[in-house]
């Protein structure tokens, strides 16, 4: 437990300085960093569950999407129709239906998995005038703190309360009085963090919308995790890495964000909250 919590301490600490100092380019780049780094362990995953994608040509066509959302016009639609147009074709080639089933449908899953949910962040930040850029930045930050934050209180409370399992079959540990106390927790947070800095946040923010959001979030974050538990189910692994001392892999870390930020921004930019 020790280890986790200052490997957490750490990791906050790492974020922030980033994203205030490195703002929309430390923004970017940390996403592309930690989609690149969860969408290998992804793929190590699949392939001790005996599949067979192709990681190098998957995190480059990954990679493609937020660069292309950063760089282009294009919608994320639009990207990631062109790469699995590409995908397709390259695979044609090889005229192997064992191909298509062992390498080619893995390796695109594990695309629009990762790398297509985060590109959202990009466009949230993108569509914002420069000299809002680091509102929105500001704004990621919280919603990560909503996401994240959900897991601690569902720790917290699922250990000392928790009995009425939520999925067993796919996340054992995870139970209804958890998921209540992630709730509490994600809202909290949210409603202390626009309070506090709500003039750094985007301006549609209110405390109205910031609570729902953060209800909405806390319950679309454990989606992240529970798939990913079931991936290391069948892998047959407890953890998808080792590189965080506490935590395990980038995988365990980003897995609550997989849903929940690109919901988060998207329920933003399009003005529903």
């Amino acid at each position: 437990m020790k280890k986790r919590i200052y490997s957490t301490i750490l990791l906050w600490a790492f974020l922030f300085f980033v994203l205030f100092f490195g703002r929309i380019i430390g923004c970017f780049c940390l996403l592309l960093a930690a989609s690149a780094l969860t969408q290998h362990e992804f793929y190590q995953l699949l392939k001790q569950a005996k599949y067979q994608p192709d990681v190098l040509s998957g995190i480059l066509l990954g990679t493609c999407l937020p660069m292309g959302c950063a760089f282009t016009n294009l919608t994320i639609g639009e990207l990631l129709t062109l790469i699995v147009i590409i995908s397709s074709l390259l695979a044609s080639f090889k005229r192997s239906l064992q191909f298509v089933q062992q390498s080619l449908i893995p390796t695109l899953v594990g695309v629009i998995y990762i790398p297509f949910m985060l590109s959202f962040v990009v466009k949230f930040v993108q569509n914002y005038p420069q000299f809002a850029t680091s509102q929105a930045v500001a704004t990621v930050f919280l919603l990560i703190a909503i996401s994240k934050f959900s897991d601690v209180g569902a720790l917290l409370i699922g250990c000392q309360f928790g009995h009425h399992k939520l999925m067993p079959s796919f996340s054992p540990n995870k139970t209804f009085e958890g998921l209540l106390g992630g709730v509490a927790a994600s809202t909290i947070i949210g409603i202390t963090g626009f309070l506090v800095f709500k003039h750094y946040l985007v301006p549609q923010l209110t405390i109205t919308n910031v609570t729902i959001l953060s209800i909405i979030l806390s319950l679309v974050s454990p989606l992240g995790d529970i798939i990913e538990s079931a991936t290391k189910r069948i892998a047959g692994v407890k953890d998808s890495g080792h590189i965080i001392p506490g935590i395990g892999g980038i995988l365990d870390l980003m897995d609550s964000l997989i849903f929940s930020l690109p919901l988060g921004v998207t329920l933003l930019s399009h003005g529903i909250l």
